[in-house]
């Protein structure tokens, strides 16, 4: 029944048919009993045919182990790489936040520094203007004449002329209780003029610093305007009413001017929260406190700094800067800022893959070369005992099933030699 495995039909070889045998390198012992007594034969050691189902023989190719090896490398390649690339994708965030934060800190403090330089230059011209005679007359004079009045109309003109982005300039005359105006506005009794905002402005008002603008909107039957009010009233024991004040309009169009950031958006608060400058008219004197990013801002016990927040529903990178008694706040949508840095998170990707692919044919090389030893090994020793199906152990666990067979059979021949001689 000594048949070659080719003789044998495919059927008989998937269930390991017992007709069906193939030599195998090594040997096997047999003793056999007759009239001569035991007699004791070698001959080449046998297995039976058998072809594994594909499903098993891709079992036992998973447990090769070279395949072991090179799955190893793989993954060790991988687990590199994504670390890796983690690792340089959070420091190339981190440098593009601080580099955005460097250059912006000092725009903002830039533009901090010309509105305090704007607010000296109203004050040095308002306070000039407070000391002139004819707008003297205007705040103290009980009667004045056509011509005192229109004089100092004109005086008040000509210096809202010469500021770019004075809105209007107003004379508040306390014993007359009458306001005169530069010529955009109608001057009228306090009771009856246009800006209705100007009484609040005008009451007595303790915890209000002296020469910090106000920020309100001037409200009139054709238009509505945001603007920073300057009040200048004497504090003299000499002055004839100190009720009697100058009030000075500025806009915010020269900041508008200065501030044209693209897609950025620029926040001028104060310590309470309130917007007094946005680049959207209607965010003007909303108070944003209760935002996440403006509490982070108020709160902050640095000059300046940045952070990522959530503003107006969008995620973007918060600049802050600290401006006397203003807080100045730039916003940038986060994707716009770290669209170049998705670009190289993508071009990283693909080169990882790349790498990792080139790695893998590298590794099943190294794991090639690492095997052979192994796999001759294997094949010199024999990897199934003679008369036993293959097991789905890997080359170690077969090289060593196969040592523990012969080993046993050598202790078989040597006690079957004992017991001849």
């Amino acid at each position: 029944n000594v048949r070659n495995c080719k003789g044998c039909p495919i059927s008989n070889r998937l269930i390991g048919h017992p007709g069906c045998f193939r030599n195998v390198p090594g040997f096997t012992s047999e003793t056999k009993h007759g009239s001569g007594g035991r007699r004791f034969y070698f001959r080449p050691a046998r297995e039976p045919c058998y072809n594994p189902p594909m499903g098993s023989v891709r079992r036992r190719f998973l447990k090769r182990y070279f395949v072991e090896i090179w799955l190893l490398l793989i993954a060790s390649i991988a687990v590199t790489i994504l670390a890796l690339s983690a690792f340089l994708y959070k420091s190339f965030e981190s440098g593009t936040i601080a580099t955005v934060y460097r250059y912006n800190r000092e725009s903002l403090l830039e533009t901090g520094r010309i509105n305090e330089y704007v607010r000296k230059m109203i004050r040095t011209s308002g306070m000039e203007l407070f000391s002139e005679p004819s707008v003297r007359r205007l705040l103290y004079g009980r009667k004045l004449t056509n011509f005192e009045a229109l004089s100092g109309i004109r005086r008040l003109d000509s210096a809202a002329s010469t500021g770019r982005y004075i809105h209007s300039i107003y004379v508040y005359n306390a014993p007359a209780d009458y306001v005169y105006s530069s010529s955009d506005t109608v001057s009228d009794s306090l009771e009856r003029f246009e800006d209705g905002g100007l009484v609040e402005l005008l009451k007595p008002s303790g915890d209000r610093p002296g020469l910090v603008p106000v920020a309100r909107y001037i409200g009139g039957s054709s238009r509505t305007v945001p603007v920073h009010s300057f009040l200048f009233q004497s504090t003299s024991a000499f002055t004839p009413d100190a009720r009697s004040a100058l009030v000075i309009n500025v806009t915010l169009d020269w900041l508008r001017e200065i501030v044209r950031w693209g897609s950025s958006r620029l926040y001028m608060l104060d310590a309470s929260g309130n917007v007094l400058y946005h680049d959207e008219p209607e965010m003007f004197l909303r108070n944003l406190s209760e935002e996440s990013f403006v509490r982070r801002v108020l709160d902050s016990s640095q000059e300046s700094g940045a952070f990522v927040d959530e503003v107006s529903g969008v995620r973007s990178l918060v600049l802050h800067a600290a401006s006397g008694d203003l807080f100045l706040v730039r916003t940038f949508p986060y994707a716009e800022v770290m669209g170049d840095l998705g670009r190289l998170r993508t071009a990283t990707a693909l080169s990882a893959f790349g790498v990792l692919a080139f790695g893998a044919l590298v590794a099943f090389a190294v794991s090639r070369r690492l095997y052979r030893p192994i796999g001759k090994l294997s094949l010199a020793i024999g990897s199934v005992p003679a008369g036993s199906a293959p097991s789905d152990e890997d080359e170690v666990g077969r090289i060593s099933s196969a040592i523990e067979s012969m080993v046993a059979r050598t202790r078989t021949i040597e006690e079957d030699r004992k017991s001849v001689v």
